[in-house]
C-alpha cells in the first residue's frame, strides 16, 4: 500500500517565477502567499500569510515562465518534499517545498468574489426555493 503525499494550494504569487536552465532542462521556483483569517482571543480579526515555496520542472517550468507573474491568483497541485543541504557555515539546513505537477492561473478576482451572505440576494438559507 502506498502512502499519500498530495498538496493543493490556492493563493497569490509573491514575485515572478525564477526560471533557470539545468542539466535536465528548465526548472522554476516561486512563492505563493496563502492568507488565513481568524479571530484572536480579543475577538479581533487577524490575517496571517503563509509563504509556500514551490518548484516545478521541464515543460511545466516553461509554462509557468510564460503564463504566470507576480500577483496572479493560482491553484497548484503537487507533493510535499523535504530536502537538506550544508550551508557555508557547515550547518545542515532543511527546506520544505511543494513540487508542483499542475499549476492553473485563476481568472476570478478573489477579493471581489465573496460568498453572498444570507438574505442578501444570494443563495443563503433564506433564499432557498423550498
Amino acid at each position: 500500500m502506498s502512502d499519500l503525499n498530495d498538496v493543493i494550494i490556492e493563493g497569490r504569487l509573491g514575485d515572478d517565477p525564477y526560471v533557470k536552465e539545468g542539466n535536465n532542462g528548465k526548472w522554476a521556483s516561486f512563492s505563493v502567499a496563502v492568507n488565513k483569517s481568524y479571530k484572536d482571543k480579543n475577538d479581533e480579526w487577524v490575517e496571517k500569510t503563509n509563504w509556500i515555496s514551490v518548484m516545478c520542472y521541464k515543460k511545466l517550468a516553461e509554462i509557468v515562465e510564460s503564463k504566470i507573474s507576480k500577483g496572479d491568483h493560482i491553484t497548484l497541485k503537487g507533493e510535499l518534499q523535504v530536502r537538506d543541504y550544508m550551508n557555508k557555515q557547515d550547518q545542515k539546513v532543511y527546506v520544505t517545498e511543494v513540487i508542483a505537477n499542475m499549476v492553473r492561473k485563476n481568472t476570478r478576482n478573489a477579493k471581489t468574489e465573496e460568498a453572498p451572505k444570507a438574505g442578501s440576494g444570494g443563495n443563503g438559507p433564506d433564499d432557498m426555493p423550498f
